[in-house]
């Protein structure tokens, strides 16, 4: 099968320009879809950020150089992510305290509890999120 790959640019209505590289197959299946979700400096080590894309909110960590992209929502109440202490890479959910491994969304707790998680690469100071 061959794939033909596109790039294109979105402009978001909130004034702000993600900018997104992407590939489909000629069948239309997806292949990746990284969109520029924040600069390198806005995200300090041991630090998290909210970022929304396509509508869908995004916590996004930096442990000791590396980045992490997971769902938002904790699994139990539906608690902010982002903004939770991050702890190695584990990020404590500032409503009740529950905690999930950002390396690969699980909860610490019970390994089969898990939030999605989201391929990051980072080029130059863009930080973009597979999402």
């Amino acid at each position: 099968m061959r794939t033909a790959a596109r790039g294109w640019a979105h402009v978001a209505s909130a004034g702000r320009r993600p900018i997104q590289f992407g590939r489909e197959t000629e069948a239309g299946g997806r292949v990746a879809n990284f969109v520029k979700a924040a600069r390198r400096g806005e995200i300090p080590d041991g630090g998290g950020k909210t970022v929304e894309i396509g509508g869908r909110q995004i916590a996004l960590f930096n442990a000791g150089g590396q980045l992490y992209a997971i769902d938002n929502t904790c699994r139990h109440r539906g608690g902010p992510l982002g903004e939770g202490d991050l702890i190695g890479t584990t990020v404590v959910c500032p409503w009740h305290g529950w905690e999930y491994d950002v390396t690969n969304g699980q909860a610490v707790d019970d390994p089969g509890v898990k939030v999605a998680c989201f391929a990051v690469r980072v080029d130059g100071d863009d930080i973009l999120i597979d999402a």
